[in-house]
């Protein structure tokens, strides 16, 4: 089950979600998400959302979409 994270990166690009969707399900949330936007240091239509799963809580991670390089995470349950 473990690999290389680079190994993973079609996977990775076919499960990410645009941030607007991120943005459009959450709007009580907007001022996180751009926190978020701004701590990767991308546009927000350059970078796409992954859920992080933890023992106790969700979390999203927001990842470059050219090089699926993960650039921040918010602490945000995406579901």
């Amino acid at each position: 089950l473990w690999q290389p994270y680079e190994m993973a990166r079609s996977a990775i690009l076919q499960k990410a979600k645009p941030i607007s969707t991120l943005k459009a399900r959450f709007p009580a949330q907007l001022e996180i998400i751009d926190k978020g936007i701004r701590a990767a240091g991308l546009p927000a239509e350059k970078l796409l959302y992954l859920p992080l799963y933890g023992r106790k809580e969700f979390w999203t991670v927001f990842i470059d979409q050219d090089t699926t390089q993960i650039l921040a995470t918010i602490p945000l349950d995406p579901y």
